[in-house]
């Protein structure tokens, strides 16, 4: 067991329980730090979302209603799901890069977590008659909630880990 993993045995460590990718070795670890991290960011993401699309740019997706489902037959799991997954990922890649660095880490981890979703955005706009100042409102929305998201979770570790600098 211990930092060491193999396809055969469970993750293990005083840090980490969780498991072991059968196929590439990768650890999956489970801990208080990644539970705090995966709700916090469910939380605001969902929160970050129902405001940026929901208030800020429902005005476009009125302007565009014919690109997109009714009210109605909006699939609201589906959507929740969806921001979950990402919310509960986006935990993870933090978690796994955190170097106690301060605000500017969380704006890092914003543009970063910006740039794989503004790919996504250009690949939709490219194959979708969705106009380009919505994919643009995204990617900024993303930069937004990614970036507080992060500065949030920073402050959580911070606090966790003991590595806050007196100033």
């Amino acid at each position: 067991m211990g930092d060491k993993c193999c396809p055969t045995e469970k993750c293990s460590t005083e840090k980490c329980s969780g498991f072991c990718c059968p196929i590439t070795g990768f650890k999956f670890c489970l801990n208080k730090k990644f539970a705090i991290s995966a709700m916090l960011m469910i939380v605001w993401v969902n929160l970050f979302s129902w405001i940026w699309h929901g208030c800020i740019m429902s005005g476009m997706y009125q302007q565009t209603a014919n690109l997109w489902r009714q009210q109605a037959d909006m699939r609201v799991m589906e959507l929740n799901l969806g921001l979950t997954l990402s919310a509960i990922a986006a935990a993870y890649i933090f978690m796994k890069g955190y170097e106690c660095c301060g605000c500017k880490e969380g704006v890092r981890f914003g543009i970063i977590i910006t740039a794989l979703f503004s790919g996504m955005g250009l690949v939709t706009h490219a194959t979708q008659p969705i106009p380009y100042l919505i994919i643009v409102m995204w990617c900024l929305g993303d930069l937004i909630c990614y970036s507080l998201g992060g500065i949030m979770l920073c402050g959580v570790y911070c606090r966790m880990e003991g590595c806050c600098k007196k100033e």
